[in-house]
């Protein structure tokens, strides 16, 4: 159950109280990555499940065409620089980044892959900067191995 998954996760990460981390898990659909689990860490919003996002933008688009991990930091604390940044460097549309959460600071993605197939991308944000550090890196790599099986038989 990826849902389970995603707790686990998040309880071993551990965050401190001050920080919001979020993970949700996305699955390609058409030339899109569609939200299957609502974020956990957050309060569930109607609409959030089934929800596209391009493929071709965003860093869970980067690590789902790449079949790679991706992280990176947002660059300005300014809201409007930020969603100049998350059309420039992302390839969102103005409409879209402003949509995206304006508290996120840093974001990681994880293709989960099965036979060389990329079956879901794992999404996580946080409120703080510097959270992603090696070793948090390294517990998520090693929580999510088993996910995209899950996923993979789930959603064929």
């Amino acid at each position: 159950d990826p849902l389970r998954g995603e707790l686990l996760l998040r309880a071993v990460l551990a965050p401190p109280e001050q920080c919001r981390l979020r993970l949700a898990v996305h699955r390609p659909v058409d030339d899109a990555l569609e939200q299957v689990t609502e974020y956990i860490g957050d309060q569930p919003k109607p609409g959030r499940i089934g929800r596209r996002f391009p493929a071709n933008a965003g860093i869970i688009g980067k690590a789902f065409r790449e079949k790679d991990v991706f992280i990176a930091r947002r660059v300005n604390d300014d809201y409007e620089s930020y969603v100049r940044e998350l059309v420039t460097d992302w390839n969102f549309t103005e409409g879209q980044a402003r949509l995206l959460n304006p508290a996120a600071m840093e974001w990681m993605a994880v293709p989960l892959t099965e036979g060389g197939r990329v079956e879901a991308v794992l999404y996580l944000d946080v409120n703080q900067r510097g959270f992603f550090t090696t070793e948090r890196q390294e517990l998520i790599l090693a929580a999510t191995r088993g996910i995209a099986v899950f996923i993979g038989r789930r959603y064929d």
